[in-house]
């Protein structure tokens, strides 16, 4: 398994020294944002995105995904990004989230989002990339292992793949669910996202709990279950670390730094696991 290190919590810094923070951290890769607000804005894409990748690779990181927010092949940069991924070299695309609010049933919702599926397998197919669903829990037509594999079944898995997160699954089925979740979707699996969460009590509300993002193994994620059986299956891919600490859900709010110190002790977590399955 390789490490990458996913940007989102790092853009205090200009992207050189988080590059460089990174490198020296013995990461193997930068999970980059082309998104807006992220180190490459997709209005800048054909400049900005070939410099950011030239510059993490010049450090010696690779450049394994990069992190957008399309969820539609028809909004702009869509397609533009698909292709410039491919320009440079960079083969998996992580796409966004589409909400759900239960204004119209969930089926119907799915249907909305396999038509947008369709526009990306076919821009995908074309460009040489393939686009990847990661699972979100909340109000997202995404956030469930049973959706997830509905809208990856028939797909082409060199064009659509399944951004796998242990933690959002286990937010939406803490006891067991997850453990469906890893079977169905372990064939499909091209990218996993690593962090951990916890409910913790919040007095006089309703619901009394919430759920915060805390250190890796020190949460509700069953990591030796799930790596066990992600590692049967016969991945051994990329593992993105998230670093979710910063914002209202993290358990304390980090610096950059901060965030990357963790993130090493999270990877380092997760490296131990799974080299002893």
């Amino acid at each position: 398994m390789k490490f990458a290190i996913f940007a989102k919590h790092l853009q205090s810094w200009p992207l050189e020294t988080a590059v460089t923070n990174v490198r020296e951290a013995r990461f193997d890769g930068f999970d980059l944002t082309v998104r807006p607000g992220g180190y490459v804005e997709p209005q800048d894409l054909s400049r900005a995105l070939p410099a950011a990748v030239k510059l993490i690779r010049a450090a010696g990181l690779e450049v394994p995904l990069l992190t957008t927010a399309l969820t539609s092949p028809t909004e702009p940069f869509a397609e533009a990004t698909l292709r410039a991924a491919a320009d440079v070299g960079v083969r998996e695309i992580k796409l966004g989230y589409w909400p759900y609010d239960g204004t119209m049933s969930i089926m119907r919702r799915t249907d909305d989002v396999n038509r947008d599926l369709d526009g990306f397998e076919k821009i995908a197919r074309s460009a040489g990339v393939r686009v990847n669903i990661h699972n979100h829990s909340g109000d997202h037509v995404n956030n469930s292992p049973f959706t997830v594999a509905a809208l990856l079944r028939d797909r082409d898995p060199a064009r659509v793949g399944c951004y796998f997160d242990a933690a959002h699954f286990t937010i939406e089925g803490g006891l067991s669910a997850w453990k469906h979740a890893v079977e169905i979707l372990s064939p499909r699996i091209c990218l996993m996202a690593i962090k951990d969460n916890k409910w913790i009590d919040v007095p006089a509300t309703m619901p009394s709990q919430e759920r915060r993002w805390v250190p890796v193994g020190s949460g509700n994620v069953h990591w030796p279950a799930v790596l066990g059986e992600i590692k049967k299956s016969g991945y051994d891919g990329w593992a993105s670390i998230h670093g979710e600490y910063q914002g209202r859900w993290t358990f304390r709010e980090m610096t950059s730094a901060e965030v990357l110190q963790q993130c090493i002790a999270d990877r380092e977590v997760v490296s131990k696991i799974w080299h002893a399955l």
